[in-house]
Protein backbone atom coordinates (compact mmCIF):
# COMPACT_ATOMS: atom_id res chain seq x y z
CA UNK A 1 0.00 0.00 0.00
CA UNK A 2 1.60 3.57 -1.37
CA UNK A 3 1.91 6.06 2.06
CA UNK A 4 2.36 9.64 1.00
CA UNK A 5 3.94 11.55 4.07
CA UNK A 6 3.91 15.24 4.96
CA UNK A 7 5.11 17.76 7.52
CA UNK A 8 2.69 20.94 8.05
CA UNK A 9 4.34 23.97 10.21
CA UNK A 10 1.96 26.54 11.92
CA UNK A 11 4.32 29.34 12.76
CA UNK A 12 2.17 31.73 14.56
CA UNK A 13 2.20 34.72 17.44
CA UNK A 14 2.22 32.77 20.69
CA UNK A 15 3.48 28.82 19.49
CA UNK A 16 4.85 27.00 16.93
CA UNK A 17 3.07 23.58 16.14
CA UNK A 18 4.36 20.94 13.71
CA UNK A 19 2.38 17.75 12.96
CA UNK A 20 3.44 14.74 10.80
CA UNK A 21 0.63 12.65 9.13
CA UNK A 22 0.43 9.67 6.39
CA UNK A 23 -1.42 9.53 3.53
CA UNK A 24 -3.19 5.95 3.47
CA UNK A 25 -5.89 5.42 0.26
CA UNK A 26 -8.57 7.91 1.57
CA UNK A 27 -7.63 8.01 5.12
CA UNK A 28 -5.10 10.28 6.83
CA UNK A 29 -3.12 9.18 9.91
CA UNK A 30 -0.99 11.73 12.33
CA UNK A 31 2.06 9.90 13.36
CA UNK A 32 3.79 12.82 14.74
CA UNK A 33 3.07 16.26 16.82
CA UNK A 34 5.36 18.65 19.08
CA UNK A 35 4.20 22.81 20.06
CA UNK A 36 6.37 24.79 21.83
CA UNK A 37 5.82 28.01 23.43
CA UNK A 38 8.59 30.63 22.80
CA UNK A 39 9.36 32.37 26.28
CA UNK A 40 10.22 35.83 23.91
CA UNK A 41 8.10 37.11 21.14
CA UNK A 42 10.21 35.84 17.69
CA UNK A 43 7.03 36.23 15.73
CA UNK A 44 4.91 39.55 15.91
CA UNK A 45 1.40 39.98 14.26
CA UNK A 46 2.37 37.04 11.74
CA UNK A 47 6.02 38.21 10.54
CA UNK A 48 9.22 37.31 11.60
CA UNK A 49 11.04 39.93 14.41
CA UNK A 50 14.04 37.64 15.25
CA UNK A 51 15.21 35.53 12.50
CA UNK A 52 17.79 33.66 14.71
CA UNK A 53 14.78 32.78 17.04
CA UNK A 54 12.11 31.54 14.54
CA UNK A 55 15.20 29.45 13.58
CA UNK A 56 16.07 27.80 16.19
CA UNK A 57 12.77 26.83 17.68
CA UNK A 58 11.54 25.42 14.25
CA UNK A 59 14.74 23.07 14.45
CA UNK A 60 13.68 21.86 17.79
CA UNK A 61 10.26 20.96 16.66
CA UNK A 62 11.69 19.24 13.43
CA UNK A 63 14.05 17.48 15.96
CA UNK A 64 11.52 15.88 17.91
CA UNK A 65 8.90 15.21 15.22
CA UNK A 66 11.71 13.00 13.55
CA UNK A 67 12.62 11.13 17.01
CA UNK A 68 8.50 10.74 17.15
CA UNK A 69 8.59 9.63 13.77
CA UNK A 70 11.67 8.11 13.43
CA UNK A 71 11.78 9.18 10.13
CA UNK A 72 13.97 11.84 8.36
CA UNK A 73 11.82 14.93 7.62
CA UNK A 74 13.38 17.47 4.80
CA UNK A 75 10.38 18.86 3.11
CA UNK A 76 7.93 21.02 5.32
CA UNK A 77 4.53 23.09 4.38
CA UNK A 78 3.95 26.12 5.88
CA UNK A 79 1.13 28.62 6.40
CA UNK A 80 1.11 31.97 5.84
CA UNK A 81 -1.29 34.97 6.78
CA UNK A 82 0.46 38.28 9.04
CA UNK A 83 -1.76 40.94 6.18
CA UNK A 84 0.82 40.23 3.75
CA UNK A 85 -1.15 37.54 1.88
CA UNK A 86 -4.60 38.31 0.11
CA UNK A 87 -6.60 36.57 -2.79
CA UNK A 88 -9.06 37.96 -4.81
CA UNK A 89 -11.28 36.21 -8.07
CA UNK A 90 -10.10 37.32 -11.64
CA UNK A 91 -11.79 36.33 -15.01
CA UNK A 92 -9.98 35.53 -18.39
CA UNK A 93 -11.28 34.17 -21.47
CA UNK A 94 -9.55 32.50 -24.55
CA UNK A 95 -11.42 31.55 -27.82
CA UNK A 96 -11.38 27.44 -28.87
CA UNK A 97 -9.84 26.15 -31.47
CA UNK A 98 -11.37 23.35 -33.00
CA UNK A 99 -14.52 23.59 -30.78
CA UNK A 100 -13.33 21.28 -28.36
CA UNK A 101 -11.07 22.41 -25.09
CA UNK A 102 -7.61 21.07 -24.75
CA UNK A 103 -5.93 20.78 -21.55
CA UNK A 104 -3.33 23.71 -23.45
CA UNK A 105 -6.37 26.55 -23.44
CA UNK A 106 -6.54 25.91 -20.08
CA UNK A 107 -2.89 26.48 -19.51
CA UNK A 108 -3.27 29.35 -21.88
CA UNK A 109 -5.44 31.24 -19.44
CA UNK A 110 -3.36 30.65 -16.71
CA UNK A 111 -0.47 31.72 -18.30
CA UNK A 112 -2.33 35.13 -19.71
CA UNK A 113 -3.62 36.33 -16.40
CA UNK A 114 -0.37 35.62 -14.34
CA UNK A 115 1.13 37.90 -17.30
CA UNK A 116 -1.78 40.44 -17.01
CA UNK A 117 -2.14 40.80 -13.05
CA UNK A 118 -0.56 44.30 -11.75
CA UNK A 119 1.29 43.74 -8.69
CA UNK A 120 3.23 45.91 -6.72
CA UNK A 121 7.12 45.98 -7.08
CA UNK A 122 7.32 43.78 -3.18
CA UNK A 123 4.72 41.05 -4.10
CA UNK A 124 4.43 38.14 -5.74
CA UNK A 125 2.13 35.23 -6.91
CA UNK A 126 2.21 32.47 -5.27
CA UNK A 127 -0.69 30.26 -6.93
CA UNK A 128 -3.41 30.64 -9.68
CA UNK A 129 -6.27 28.16 -8.69
CA UNK A 130 -9.28 27.71 -10.94
CA UNK A 131 -12.97 27.90 -9.29
CA UNK A 132 -15.13 27.63 -12.37
CA UNK A 133 -15.32 27.56 -16.06
CA UNK A 134 -18.08 28.58 -18.47
CA UNK A 135 -18.12 27.43 -22.05
CA UNK A 136 -19.74 29.56 -24.63
CA UNK A 137 -21.12 31.66 -21.44
CA UNK A 138 -23.91 29.15 -20.58
CA UNK A 139 -22.35 26.06 -19.05
CA UNK A 140 -21.10 26.41 -15.67
CA UNK A 141 -18.13 23.59 -14.73
CA UNK A 142 -16.30 23.28 -11.82
CA UNK A 143 -13.61 20.34 -12.77
CA UNK A 144 -11.43 20.34 -15.36
CA UNK A 145 -13.06 20.83 -18.85
CA UNK A 146 -10.73 19.11 -21.36
CA UNK A 147 -12.31 17.42 -24.01
CA UNK A 148 -15.90 18.86 -23.59
CA UNK A 149 -17.14 21.11 -26.75
CA UNK A 150 -17.47 24.44 -26.84
CA UNK A 151 -16.08 27.67 -29.20
CA UNK A 152 -15.82 30.08 -26.02
CA UNK A 153 -13.87 29.33 -22.50
CA UNK A 154 -13.86 31.44 -19.70
CA UNK A 155 -12.63 31.08 -15.97
CA UNK A 156 -12.88 32.01 -12.45
CA UNK A 157 -9.39 31.96 -11.26
CA UNK A 158 -8.66 33.25 -7.51
CA UNK A 159 -5.10 34.41 -7.45
CA UNK A 160 -2.99 34.45 -4.39
CA UNK A 161 -0.33 37.55 -3.81
CA UNK A 162 2.01 37.84 -0.86
CA UNK A 163 4.42 40.31 0.26
CA UNK A 164 7.73 39.31 -0.62
CA UNK A 165 10.11 40.29 2.35
CA UNK A 166 7.98 38.64 5.19
CA UNK A 167 7.18 35.32 3.19
CA UNK A 168 11.03 34.80 2.33
CA UNK A 169 11.87 35.62 6.10
CA UNK A 170 9.43 32.45 7.41
CA UNK A 171 11.58 30.28 4.08
CA UNK A 172 14.82 31.56 5.52
CA UNK A 173 13.73 30.08 9.36
CA UNK A 174 13.25 26.99 7.98
CA UNK A 175 16.09 26.73 5.72
CA UNK A 176 18.74 27.98 8.66
CA UNK A 177 16.71 24.86 10.37
CA UNK A 178 18.48 22.35 8.57
CA UNK A 179 14.64 21.83 6.14
CA UNK A 180 13.26 22.75 2.96
CA UNK A 181 9.67 24.51 2.25
CA UNK A 182 7.68 22.64 -0.04
CA UNK A 183 4.36 23.98 -0.20
CA UNK A 184 2.56 27.51 1.01
CA UNK A 185 -0.79 27.90 2.25
CA UNK A 186 -2.58 31.12 3.40
CA UNK A 187 -3.90 30.21 6.87
CA UNK A 188 -7.46 30.44 5.90
CA UNK A 189 -6.87 28.32 3.65
CA UNK A 190 -5.96 25.56 5.87
CA UNK A 191 -8.63 26.30 8.31
CA UNK A 192 -11.14 25.87 5.70
CA UNK A 193 -9.61 22.58 4.06
CA UNK A 194 -9.66 20.95 7.82
CA UNK A 195 -13.58 22.41 8.87
CA UNK A 196 -15.45 23.28 5.92
CA UNK A 197 -18.57 20.72 4.80
CA UNK A 198 -18.81 21.41 0.33
CA UNK A 199 -22.91 22.41 1.57
CA UNK A 200 -21.10 25.28 3.38
CA UNK A 201 -18.82 26.43 0.67
CA UNK A 202 -22.34 25.98 -1.54
CA UNK A 203 -24.95 28.07 0.33
CA UNK A 204 -21.97 30.51 1.07
CA UNK A 205 -20.13 30.59 3.97
CA UNK A 206 -17.85 33.34 5.96
CA UNK A 207 -14.72 31.69 7.62
CA UNK A 208 -12.24 33.81 10.63
CA UNK A 209 -9.08 32.65 11.76
CA UNK A 210 -9.23 34.77 14.87
CA UNK A 211 -5.74 34.51 16.37
CA UNK A 212 -3.49 36.16 18.83
CA UNK A 213 -1.32 38.40 16.39
CA UNK A 214 -3.62 38.31 13.30
CA UNK A 215 -7.31 37.28 11.87
CA UNK A 216 -7.13 35.67 8.54
CA UNK A 217 -10.49 34.88 6.59
CA UNK A 218 -11.96 34.09 3.45
CA UNK A 219 -15.33 33.45 1.47
CA UNK A 220 -16.95 31.42 -0.15
CA UNK A 221 -20.17 32.09 -2.53
CA UNK A 222 -21.91 29.34 -4.35
CA UNK A 223 -19.25 26.86 -4.13
CA UNK A 224 -16.63 29.37 -5.44
CA UNK A 225 -13.63 30.93 -3.10
CA UNK A 226 -14.59 34.66 -3.54
CA UNK A 227 -11.31 36.35 -1.21
CA UNK A 228 -9.08 35.49 0.90
CA UNK A 229 -7.74 38.05 3.27
CA UNK A 230 -5.29 39.01 6.02
CA UNK A 231 -5.27 41.62 8.69
CA UNK A 232 -2.74 41.76 11.64
CA UNK A 233 -5.48 42.07 14.19
CA UNK A 234 -6.26 39.82 17.06
CA UNK A 235 -6.16 38.92 20.14
CA UNK A 236 -3.67 40.37 21.75
CA UNK A 237 -4.87 44.01 21.17
CA UNK A 238 -7.57 42.89 23.61
CA UNK A 239 -4.64 42.16 26.08
CA UNK A 240 -2.91 45.75 25.10
CA UNK A 241 -6.38 47.43 25.77
CA UNK A 242 -7.14 45.50 29.36
CA UNK A 243 -3.31 45.78 30.37
CA UNK A 244 -3.44 49.74 29.63
CA UNK A 245 -6.57 50.78 31.24
CA UNK A 246 -6.36 48.13 33.85
CA UNK A 247 -2.79 49.29 34.46
CA UNK A 248 -2.00 45.89 34.74
CA UNK A 249 0.82 43.40 32.98
CA UNK A 250 0.60 41.72 29.57
CA UNK A 251 0.19 38.14 31.14
CA UNK A 252 -2.39 39.21 33.44
CA UNK A 253 -4.39 41.07 31.24
CA UNK A 254 -4.80 38.24 29.17
CA UNK A 255 -5.94 35.54 31.71
CA UNK A 256 -8.32 38.20 33.03
CA UNK A 257 -9.76 38.39 29.02
CA UNK A 258 -9.97 35.25 29.02
CA UNK A 259 -11.59 33.95 32.54
CA UNK A 260 -13.38 36.99 32.60
CA UNK A 261 -13.60 38.83 29.54
CA UNK A 262 -17.58 38.02 27.78
CA UNK A 263 -17.69 39.62 24.02
CA UNK A 264 -21.77 39.54 24.89
CA UNK A 265 -21.14 42.41 27.00
CA UNK A 266 -24.16 44.34 26.40
CA UNK A 267 -26.67 40.97 25.88
CA UNK A 268 -25.66 40.02 29.61
CA UNK A 269 -26.33 43.65 30.54
CA UNK A 270 -30.00 43.79 28.92
CA UNK A 271 -30.23 40.92 30.68
CA UNK A 272 -29.56 42.10 34.12
CA UNK A 273 -26.90 39.32 34.69
CA UNK A 274 -25.55 39.36 38.12
CA UNK A 275 -22.75 38.08 36.53
CA UNK A 276 -21.40 41.39 35.17
CA UNK A 277 -21.39 43.20 39.38
CA UNK A 278 -18.98 40.02 40.54
CA UNK A 279 -15.49 41.84 41.09
CA UNK A 280 -12.01 40.63 40.26
CA UNK A 281 -8.96 41.52 41.88
CA UNK A 282 -6.83 42.82 39.88
CA UNK A 283 -2.30 43.57 40.74
CA UNK A 284 -1.37 46.65 38.93
CA UNK A 285 2.08 46.19 36.65
CA UNK A 286 4.48 46.70 39.68
CA UNK A 287 3.06 43.82 40.90
CA UNK A 288 2.39 45.39 44.53
CA UNK A 289 -1.02 46.93 44.56
CA UNK A 290 -4.20 45.30 43.93
CA UNK A 291 -7.71 46.74 42.67
CA UNK A 292 -10.92 45.44 42.33
CA UNK A 293 -13.07 45.53 38.78
CA UNK A 294 -16.06 44.72 37.92
CA UNK A 295 -16.39 42.02 35.13
CA UNK A 296 -18.50 43.97 33.76
CA UNK A 297 -16.25 46.48 33.47
CA UNK A 298 -13.92 43.92 31.74
CA UNK A 299 -16.06 42.23 29.10
CA UNK A 300 -16.93 46.04 28.20
CA UNK A 301 -13.58 46.55 27.55
CA UNK A 302 -13.46 43.37 25.36
CA UNK A 303 -16.54 44.21 23.57
CA UNK A 304 -15.09 47.11 22.47
CA UNK A 305 -12.35 45.99 20.88
CA UNK A 306 -13.73 42.56 19.06
CA UNK A 307 -16.41 45.09 17.59
CA UNK A 308 -13.87 47.09 16.13
CA UNK A 309 -11.95 44.21 14.68
CA UNK A 310 -15.01 43.01 13.32
CA UNK A 311 -16.22 46.19 11.78
CA UNK A 312 -12.78 45.91 10.00
CA UNK A 313 -13.94 42.54 8.61
CA UNK A 314 -16.86 43.39 7.77
CA UNK A 315 -15.89 47.21 5.85
CA UNK A 316 -13.33 45.22 3.88
CA UNK A 317 -15.95 42.33 2.16
CA UNK A 318 -18.34 44.15 1.39
CA UNK A 319 -16.65 46.53 0.04
CA UNK A 320 -15.37 44.31 -2.39
CA UNK A 321 -18.45 41.88 -2.18
CA UNK A 322 -21.80 43.58 -2.55
CA UNK A 323 -23.42 40.19 -2.63
CA UNK A 324 -21.99 38.96 1.18
CA UNK A 325 -25.32 40.09 2.59
CA UNK A 326 -27.14 38.30 0.59
CA UNK A 327 -25.29 34.91 1.52
CA UNK A 328 -27.76 32.33 3.06
CA UNK A 329 -25.31 30.46 4.26
CA UNK A 330 -23.43 30.72 7.77
CA UNK A 331 -20.27 31.77 9.18
CA UNK A 332 -17.34 29.38 10.95
CA UNK A 333 -15.00 30.97 13.62
CA UNK A 334 -11.81 29.17 14.90
CA UNK A 335 -8.36 29.76 16.04
CA UNK A 336 -6.97 30.90 19.75
CA UNK A 337 -8.83 33.39 20.11
CA UNK A 338 -12.33 32.22 19.10
CA UNK A 339 -12.50 30.81 22.90
CA UNK A 340 -13.71 34.34 24.18
CA UNK A 341 -16.65 33.85 26.30
CA UNK A 342 -19.70 35.11 24.57
CA UNK A 343 -17.87 35.54 21.04
CA UNK A 344 -20.34 32.80 18.95
CA UNK A 345 -23.31 34.90 19.76
CA UNK A 346 -21.61 38.60 19.42
CA UNK A 347 -20.41 37.20 16.27
CA UNK A 348 -24.18 36.49 15.33
CA UNK A 349 -25.59 39.35 15.84
CA UNK A 350 -22.63 41.41 14.35
CA UNK A 351 -22.90 39.57 11.32
CA UNK A 352 -26.64 38.64 11.53
CA UNK A 353 -25.66 35.15 10.52
CA UNK A 354 -25.94 31.51 11.88
CA UNK A 355 -22.07 31.02 13.13
CA UNK A 356 -20.86 28.52 14.69
CA UNK A 357 -17.13 26.90 16.37
CA UNK A 358 -14.72 25.52 14.32
CA UNK A 359 -13.11 22.53 15.99
CA UNK A 360 -11.38 19.68 14.30
CA UNK A 361 -12.80 16.62 13.09
CA UNK A 362 -11.88 13.48 14.24
CA UNK A 363 -8.50 12.21 12.78
CA UNK A 364 -6.39 8.92 13.41
CA UNK A 365 -3.95 9.54 15.89
CA UNK A 366 -4.78 13.98 16.56
CA UNK A 367 -4.22 14.45 20.20
CA UNK A 368 -7.06 15.33 21.86
CA UNK A 369 -5.21 17.99 23.42
CA UNK A 370 -5.23 18.97 19.57
CA UNK A 371 -8.51 19.01 18.83
CA UNK A 372 -9.29 22.82 19.59
CA UNK A 373 -9.32 25.87 17.74
CA UNK A 374 -6.05 26.68 18.66
CA UNK A 375 -4.68 24.24 16.25
CA UNK A 376 -7.02 24.36 13.45
CA UNK A 377 -4.32 25.88 10.93
CA UNK A 378 -1.53 23.93 11.15
CA UNK A 379 -3.77 20.46 10.65
CA UNK A 380 -5.37 21.76 7.50
CA UNK A 381 -1.83 22.64 6.59
CA UNK A 382 -1.11 19.16 6.78
CA UNK A 383 -4.39 17.95 5.13
CA UNK A 384 -4.11 20.53 2.55
CA UNK A 385 -0.37 19.28 2.14
CA UNK A 386 -1.52 15.66 1.86
CA UNK A 387 -4.22 16.29 -1.38
CA UNK A 388 -1.43 16.98 -3.43
CA UNK A 389 1.72 15.35 -4.14
CA UNK A 390 4.83 16.53 -2.66
CA UNK A 391 8.67 16.48 -2.95
CA UNK A 392 10.69 13.01 -2.33
CA UNK A 393 11.55 13.26 1.29
CA UNK A 394 15.28 12.94 1.90
CA UNK A 395 17.22 12.85 5.15
CA UNK A 396 16.90 16.71 6.84
CA UNK A 397 20.34 18.63 6.62
CA UNK A 398 22.22 19.95 9.86
CA UNK A 399 20.94 22.88 11.18
CA UNK A 400 22.66 26.42 10.42
CA UNK A 401 22.12 27.50 13.89
CA UNK A 402 23.09 26.31 17.14
CA UNK A 403 20.20 23.82 19.10
CA UNK A 404 18.36 26.59 21.69
CA UNK A 405 17.99 25.43 24.96
CA UNK A 406 15.72 25.45 28.10
CA UNK A 407 12.32 25.71 25.88
CA UNK A 408 9.21 25.21 27.44
CA UNK A 409 7.07 23.21 25.37
CA UNK A 410 3.70 21.34 25.74
CA UNK A 411 3.11 18.07 23.72
CA UNK A 412 0.72 18.65 21.67
CA UNK A 413 -2.34 23.51 -6.71
CA UNK A 414 1.21 23.03 -6.34
CA UNK A 415 3.04 26.16 -4.87
CA UNK A 416 6.21 27.71 -6.32
CA UNK A 417 9.69 26.21 -4.57
CA UNK A 418 11.72 28.28 -2.50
Amino acid sequence: MREDIAVALDLGSNKIFGIVGIKKENMVEVIGSHVVYPEYEVIQNGKVIDLEGVSQYVSVVMEELETQTGKPLQFVNIGIGGGFVSGKLERKEVSVENNQIEQSDIDNIIKSLRNEIAIRPEQKILSLVSQEYIIDKETYVKKNPEGMFGSNLEAQIHVIVAASNPLQNFIQCIKNSGSTVDKIFPHSWACAELLLSDEEKQLGCLLIDFGKGTINFLLYISGILIGTYSLTLGGSLIDSDLSQILNTSISIAEEIKRNYGWCNFYNLKEEKSEELEKMVEVPSSSGRLKKEVSIGKISEIVYDRVNDIFSVIKTVIEKENQIFTKMVGNIVITGGSSLLKGLIKMTEQTFSKPVRLGISKKIVGLSKEHQTPEFSSGIGTLLLSLKEPGEKKIVRSAPILKKITNIKTKFSNIWDKW
